[in-house]
């Protein structure tokens, strides 16, 4: 099994867990059908790497000389000056405000109430600096990332890394926002182990308690900021479909009110998806076999929100619009090419190591992870501009050598 697919059943393996000893009145049995689902799915994700390794095999890896040069200092001065700019362009905080902010509770609700103001949900030529702002910080944070793996984690690599990862944090810090920490640590997760496997080297164990070390940071900062959001007297109530269990044992122990924060990161999507396959079959497979069928249907995404489902301000499984859009029949062939391409993109890597193929390989992990929970990937306009430029530089150089 190829690195997204094992990262991508620890992640499932991880909401299972969750779902199973979170305080909520919800038992394990309504998110089974959800989580269920999303382990087929990652079953025909394989499928399609084991097709493309029984086809093509793997490659020998080839003994050639990475670029080891050391990025300049002014681009990572222009990367953390960039996240400042996209910051208050999004929030108008300067670094001070942030700062003081965070020591105050939580910067979100200023985020929000800014963006609704200035009206920056819908896109126009104004924020067409703030979005190239957050596209350069995230390009540089991924080749920061990805000269650090490619030149095996060498000490003149980090200083680039840690500022690139620093003006991303900040961006998160700015906006009050846990998303960027979890990106953070699953790219430098991913990224690891894809070194690796690409190597085909043992894991050591001091590197095995950087990454653990790095989960409990994340965790840490994920309880402080959603306790910050509440004046730092949080206290677990439910916000969507989730209701919080003060009767269940679990209760009793200090940190069940961080299992009942992560609860409704983690776990509104496959409890939602769990509904939404009831909904399927209320309203008749047959008219979801086919792709495009929720324009015949007159079918919206989160269509539950507007029936009996609690949403809040919770993500909805991104497997909702996956299915609408492809079908019950297509969506199945869809994942297999994934898994195809994504396996003809990792030899790739072990053959060139180049950015490319790190940055496409990345975000088929983070697209994976994002289905039984929410849009990781396309609610982000710097993700689709960096998805954008990798997909187009892939097919330039490998179908008309123009690269």
């Amino acid at each position: 099994m190829f690195i997204q697919a094992k990262m991508v059943f620890y992640y499932l393996t991880f909401i299972t867990i969750l779902a199973a000893i979170s305080p909520l009145v919800q038992s394990f049995s309504d998110f089974l059908p959800g989580i269920l689902f999303s382990f087929i799915f990652l079953a025909l994700y394989s499928l399609g790497l084991w097709i493309y390794h029984f086809k093509f095999g793997r490659v020998v890896k080839k003994k050639i000389r990475t670029n080891s040069r050391c990025a300049n200092w002014y681009y990572d001065v222009i990367c953390l000056s960039l996240s400042f700019y996209a910051v208050y362009f999004y929030t108008g905080s300067s670094p001070i405000d942030v700062f003081i902010g965070m020591s105050l509770g939580s910067n979100y609700m200023d985020y929000q109430e800014y963006f609704k103001d200035n009206m920056l949900s819908s896109f126009s030529l104004n924020k067409l600096s703030g979005i190239l702002s957050l596209f350069f910080v995230k390009m540089y944070y991924l080749f920061s990332l990805y000269k650090l793996i490619a030149n095996s984690f060498s000490s003149e690599f980090r200083r680039s890394f840690v500022i690139a990862m620093f003006s991303y944090l900040y961006i998160g810090f700015g906006r009050g926002t846990s998303f960027e920490m979890f990106e953070i640590l699953i790219s430098f997760v991913f990224g690891y182990f894809f070194l690796m496997s690409v190597n085909q080297r043992k894991i050591r164990v001091r590197n095995l308690l950087i990454i653990l070390s790095m989960l409990i940071f994340s965790l840490a900062l994920y309880d402080f900021n959603i306790s910050s959001r509440y004046s730092g007297s949080y206290q677990p109530h439910s916000v969507n479909e989730l209701l919080y269990d003060q009767n269940n044992f679990i209760t009793q122990f200090s940190f069940s009110p961080l299992l009942f924060k992560l609860s409704n990161y983690f776990l509104v999507g496959p409890l939602y998806l769990s509904y939404f396959i009831d909904y399927i079959y209320e309203q008749g497979v047959l008219y979801f076999l086919l792709p495009l069928n929720l324009h015949i249907l007159d079918i919206e995404p989160k269509v539950l929100c507007k029936l009996s489902f609690d949403c809040g301000f919770a993500w909805t499984p991104s497997y909702e619009i996956y299915l609408l859009k492809l079908g019950l029949l297509l969506s199945p062939l869809v994942t297999i090419l994934l898994g195809f391409f994504s396996g003809a993109i990792f030899n790739k890597f072990v053959v060139e190591r180049d950015f490319v193929s790190f940055s496409i390989s990345y975000y088929v992990l983070l697209f994976f992870i994002s289905l039984p929970v929410g849009n990781f990937v396309f609610t982000s306009s710097s993700n689709i501009i960096v998805i954008f430029c990798c997909i187009s530089f892939w097919i330039c150089k490998r179908f008309f050598k123009l690269i």
